[in-house]
C-alpha cells in the first residue's frame, strides 16, 4: 500500500498534508508497533493520520495514548516521535 500513497502524493494537486488526512485503524488484528508504523510511515509520505480505535473501550492503554498523541496536532506536531511522549492525563 505505501507505493500507492507514494503515487497519490506526487500526482495530487493536493499540496497540503492537512488536506491529506488519512484514518489509521488499529486494535483490529493489528499490534501497538503495526499501528504506530503505519502512522510513522504516513507521516513520512506528507500525510495527516487520524488514529481510530475499534472497540476502544477494551483497547490497551498504550493503543489509547497513541490516539492522543497523533490526533492532538498540536502534541504530534511537537514531539516528534511516539517513545518521546508522555502522556500526563490517565486513561
Amino acid at each position: 500500500m505505501t507505493e500507492y500513497f507514494r503515487r497519490f502524493v506526487e500526482h495530487t494537486a493536493i499540496r497540503s498534508d492537512r488536506n491529506r488526512r488519512v484514518y489509521v485503524l488499529t486494535n483490529y488484528g493489528s499490534t501497538h508497533e503495526q499501528g504506530l508504523y503505519r502512522v510513522n510511515t504516513l507521516r513520512a509520505l506528507g500525510y495527516d493520520p487520524y488514529v481510530m480505535i475499534y472497540e476502544r473501550p477494551t483497547a490497551p492503554k498504550i493503543t489509547r495514548h497513541l490516539q492522543r498523541w497523533v490526533n492532538n496536532k498540536r502534541i504530534f506536531h511537537a514531539v516528534k516521535d511516539f517513545k518521546d511522549y508522555i502522556p500526563t492525563r490517565r486513561s
